[in-house]
Protein backbone atom coordinates (compact mmCIF):
# COMPACT_ATOMS: atom_id res chain seq x y z
CA UNK A 1 0.00 0.00 0.00
CA UNK A 2 1.42 3.28 -1.10
CA UNK A 3 0.70 6.35 1.10
CA UNK A 4 1.25 9.95 -0.29
CA UNK A 5 1.37 13.31 1.00
CA UNK A 6 2.16 16.17 -1.21
CA UNK A 7 4.74 18.47 -0.44
CA UNK A 8 2.20 21.47 -1.54
CA UNK A 9 -0.63 20.41 1.53
CA UNK A 10 -1.04 23.05 3.66
CA UNK A 11 -0.39 22.66 7.35
CA UNK A 12 -4.21 23.40 8.80
CA UNK A 13 -6.86 20.63 9.11
CA UNK A 14 -9.09 23.47 7.86
CA UNK A 15 -7.35 24.69 5.51
CA UNK A 16 -9.08 25.67 1.97
CA UNK A 17 -9.79 23.32 -0.69
CA UNK A 18 -8.07 22.30 -3.53
CA UNK A 19 -8.29 19.53 -6.44
CA UNK A 20 -6.34 16.66 -6.24
CA UNK A 21 -4.64 14.63 -8.99
CA UNK A 22 -2.35 11.76 -8.67
CA UNK A 23 -1.55 9.18 -11.42
CA UNK A 24 -3.07 10.73 -13.96
CA UNK A 25 -6.73 10.12 -12.42
CA UNK A 26 -8.60 13.81 -11.61
CA UNK A 27 -9.93 13.12 -8.18
CA UNK A 28 -12.25 15.81 -8.66
CA UNK A 29 -14.21 14.99 -11.65
CA UNK A 30 -15.54 12.05 -12.64
CA UNK A 31 -15.55 11.17 -16.15
CA UNK A 32 -14.54 8.52 -18.85
CA UNK A 33 -11.17 7.08 -19.06
CA UNK A 34 -9.98 6.38 -22.88
CA UNK A 35 -8.96 3.30 -23.39
CA UNK A 36 -7.84 0.66 -26.24
CA UNK A 37 -10.01 -2.37 -27.35
CA UNK A 38 -6.75 -4.60 -25.96
CA UNK A 39 -5.89 -2.16 -22.68
CA UNK A 40 -6.58 -5.47 -20.30
CA UNK A 41 -2.87 -6.58 -22.18
CA UNK A 42 -1.42 -3.60 -20.84
CA UNK A 43 -1.47 -3.93 -17.55
CA UNK A 44 0.29 -6.59 -15.76
CA UNK A 45 -1.51 -6.95 -12.58
CA UNK A 46 -4.50 -6.49 -10.91
CA UNK A 47 -3.66 -3.72 -9.18
CA UNK A 48 -3.37 -1.62 -13.00
CA UNK A 49 -6.40 -3.29 -14.11
CA UNK A 50 -7.98 -2.31 -11.08
CA UNK A 51 -6.72 0.94 -10.60
CA UNK A 52 -8.10 1.51 -14.53
CA UNK A 53 -11.49 1.27 -13.46
CA UNK A 54 -11.35 3.88 -10.85
CA UNK A 55 -13.66 6.85 -11.43
CA UNK A 56 -13.94 5.81 -14.76
CA UNK A 57 -17.65 4.77 -16.75
CA UNK A 58 -16.26 1.94 -17.89
CA UNK A 59 -18.34 -1.24 -16.77
CA UNK A 60 -19.65 1.01 -13.47
CA UNK A 61 -22.47 -0.50 -12.21
CA UNK A 62 -23.05 2.17 -9.91
CA UNK A 63 -23.10 5.69 -9.29
CA UNK A 64 -23.07 7.98 -6.05
CA UNK A 65 -24.24 11.56 -6.20
CA UNK A 66 -22.33 12.80 -3.65
CA UNK A 67 -22.10 16.06 -2.10
CA UNK A 68 -24.94 18.80 -0.32
CA UNK A 69 -27.98 20.14 -2.59
CA UNK A 70 -26.58 21.84 -5.41
CA UNK A 71 -22.60 20.81 -4.45
CA UNK A 72 -22.97 17.21 -6.07
CA UNK A 73 -20.98 15.31 -8.05
CA UNK A 74 -21.91 12.00 -9.97
CA UNK A 75 -19.04 9.41 -9.49
CA UNK A 76 -19.43 6.03 -11.53
CA UNK A 77 -18.05 2.62 -9.66
CA UNK A 78 -18.48 -0.88 -9.52
CA UNK A 79 -19.67 -2.89 -6.92
CA UNK A 80 -17.53 -5.89 -6.38
CA UNK A 81 -14.71 -3.84 -6.36
CA UNK A 82 -16.34 -1.53 -3.27
CA UNK A 83 -18.01 -4.46 -1.63
CA UNK A 84 -14.35 -6.53 -1.63
CA UNK A 85 -13.35 -3.57 0.60
CA UNK A 86 -16.13 -2.34 2.72
CA UNK A 87 -18.62 -4.67 4.73
CA UNK A 88 -20.92 -1.73 4.70
CA UNK A 89 -20.76 -1.67 0.92
CA UNK A 90 -21.41 -5.19 0.60
CA UNK A 91 -24.18 -4.92 2.54
CA UNK A 92 -25.39 -2.27 0.60
CA UNK A 93 -25.05 -4.10 -2.66
CA UNK A 94 -25.71 -8.05 -2.04
CA UNK A 95 -27.17 -8.05 1.59
CA UNK A 96 -30.47 -9.49 2.28
CA UNK A 97 -32.15 -5.94 2.45
CA UNK A 98 -30.08 -4.74 -1.01
CA UNK A 99 -31.84 -2.49 -3.29
CA UNK A 100 -31.11 -2.89 -7.25
CA UNK A 101 -30.58 1.32 -7.59
CA UNK A 102 -28.38 2.48 -10.17
CA UNK A 103 -27.91 5.58 -8.65
CA UNK A 104 -27.03 6.13 -4.34
CA UNK A 105 -27.23 9.09 -2.71
CA UNK A 106 -24.55 10.20 -0.56
CA UNK A 107 -25.03 14.37 0.83
CA UNK A 108 -23.39 14.28 3.91
CA UNK A 109 -19.69 13.21 2.49
CA UNK A 110 -17.65 15.81 0.60
CA UNK A 111 -16.78 14.26 -3.41
CA UNK A 112 -13.00 14.93 -2.78
CA UNK A 113 -12.85 12.38 0.46
CA UNK A 114 -15.32 9.88 -1.07
CA UNK A 115 -13.20 9.81 -3.65
CA UNK A 116 -10.19 9.03 -1.16
CA UNK A 117 -11.66 6.14 0.13
CA UNK A 118 -12.34 4.91 -3.95
CA UNK A 119 -8.63 5.62 -4.47
CA UNK A 120 -7.39 3.46 -1.32
CA UNK A 121 -10.36 0.69 -2.76
CA UNK A 122 -9.67 0.46 -6.39
CA UNK A 123 -5.61 1.58 -6.32
CA UNK A 124 -4.27 0.48 -2.54
CA UNK A 125 -3.03 4.18 -2.39
CA UNK A 126 -3.74 6.48 -0.02
CA UNK A 127 -3.37 10.07 -0.94
CA UNK A 128 -4.51 12.83 2.36
CA UNK A 129 -4.07 16.37 2.18
CA UNK A 130 -4.50 18.98 5.29
CA UNK A 131 -7.74 20.12 3.87
CA UNK A 132 -10.21 16.79 3.30
CA UNK A 133 -8.51 14.63 6.12
CA UNK A 134 -11.30 15.39 8.38
CA UNK A 135 -13.71 14.55 5.75
CA UNK A 136 -11.54 11.49 4.74
CA UNK A 137 -11.67 9.75 7.85
CA UNK A 138 -15.06 10.46 8.36
CA UNK A 139 -15.89 8.35 4.81
CA UNK A 140 -13.43 6.01 6.23
CA UNK A 141 -15.51 5.45 9.26
CA UNK A 142 -18.89 5.53 7.48
CA UNK A 143 -17.97 2.46 5.27
CA UNK A 144 -15.98 0.68 7.93
CA UNK A 145 -12.51 1.00 6.38
CA UNK A 146 -10.40 1.02 9.40
CA UNK A 147 -6.69 1.03 7.04
CA UNK A 148 -7.81 3.97 5.65
CA UNK A 149 -9.10 5.63 8.86
CA UNK A 150 -5.71 4.71 10.81
CA UNK A 151 -4.22 6.55 8.35
CA UNK A 152 -5.97 9.74 8.61
CA UNK A 153 -5.39 9.64 12.56
CA UNK A 154 -1.97 9.32 12.08
CA UNK A 155 -1.80 12.25 9.30
CA UNK A 156 -3.63 14.47 11.95
CA UNK A 157 -1.19 13.23 14.75
CA UNK A 158 1.64 14.40 12.94
CA UNK A 159 -0.03 17.27 12.02
CA UNK A 160 -0.78 18.58 15.71
CA UNK A 161 -0.09 22.09 16.94
CA UNK A 162 -0.71 24.15 19.50
CA UNK A 163 -3.06 26.19 16.83
CA UNK A 164 -5.13 23.27 15.69
CA UNK A 165 -5.12 21.24 19.30
CA UNK A 166 -7.97 22.16 20.34
CA UNK A 167 -10.12 21.78 16.83
CA UNK A 168 -8.74 18.72 16.76
CA UNK A 169 -9.80 17.46 20.17
CA UNK A 170 -13.18 18.08 19.53
CA UNK A 171 -12.96 16.01 16.63
CA UNK A 172 -11.28 12.72 18.09
CA UNK A 173 -14.23 13.21 20.34
CA UNK A 174 -16.20 12.67 17.93
CA UNK A 175 -14.93 10.17 15.28
CA UNK A 176 -14.29 8.31 18.93
CA UNK A 177 -9.94 8.34 18.47
CA UNK A 178 -8.70 7.99 22.50
CA UNK A 179 -4.62 7.96 21.16
CA UNK A 180 -5.74 11.09 19.15
CA UNK A 181 -7.39 12.47 22.04
CA UNK A 182 -4.29 11.94 23.99
CA UNK A 183 -1.87 13.43 21.79
CA UNK A 184 -4.50 16.71 21.38
CA UNK A 185 -4.24 17.04 25.77
CA UNK A 186 -0.50 16.52 25.40
CA UNK A 187 -0.32 19.34 23.31
CA UNK A 188 -2.29 21.37 25.54
CA UNK A 189 -0.93 20.90 28.91
CA UNK A 190 2.28 21.72 27.19
CA UNK A 191 1.16 24.83 25.47
CA UNK A 192 -0.27 26.15 28.74
CA UNK A 193 2.91 25.45 31.20
CA UNK A 194 4.48 27.30 28.65
CA UNK A 195 1.73 30.04 28.77
CA UNK A 196 2.27 30.02 32.82
CA UNK A 197 6.12 30.06 32.24
CA UNK A 198 5.93 32.98 29.90
CA UNK A 199 3.86 34.92 32.58
CA UNK A 200 6.10 34.30 35.19
CA UNK A 201 8.95 35.46 33.76
CA UNK A 202 7.24 38.67 32.83
CA UNK A 203 6.02 39.36 35.89
CA UNK A 204 9.53 38.66 37.46
CA UNK A 205 10.99 40.93 34.78
CA UNK A 206 8.29 43.54 35.58
CA UNK A 207 9.03 43.46 39.52
CA UNK A 208 12.28 43.69 38.99
CA UNK A 209 11.88 47.08 36.74
CA UNK A 210 12.21 49.82 39.97
CA UNK A 211 15.06 47.92 41.38
CA UNK A 212 16.77 47.92 38.49
CA UNK A 213 16.43 51.80 38.17
CA UNK A 214 17.11 52.22 41.84
CA UNK A 215 20.45 50.85 41.67
CA UNK A 216 21.47 52.00 38.18
CA UNK A 217 20.28 55.74 40.17
CA UNK A 218 22.64 54.85 42.94
CA UNK A 219 25.35 53.93 40.48
CA UNK A 220 25.20 57.12 38.56
CA UNK A 221 25.20 59.34 41.95
CA UNK A 222 28.56 57.11 43.18
CA UNK A 223 30.12 57.83 39.90
CA UNK A 224 29.10 61.18 39.85
CA UNK A 225 28.33 63.01 42.93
Amino acid sequence: MQITQPASAPTSPLASPNFITTNNFNLTCSSLTTLDSNWQATKSTVRERNAAMFNNELMADIRFIVGSPGQTQKIPAHKYVLATGSSVFYAMFYGGLAENKEEVEVPDVEPSAFLTLLKYLYCDEIQLEADTVLATLYVAKKYIVPHLARACVNYLETSLTAKNACLLLSQSRLFEEPDLMQRCWEVIDAQVRLTQLRRRVTLATTDMAPLKKSITHHSVQQLYP
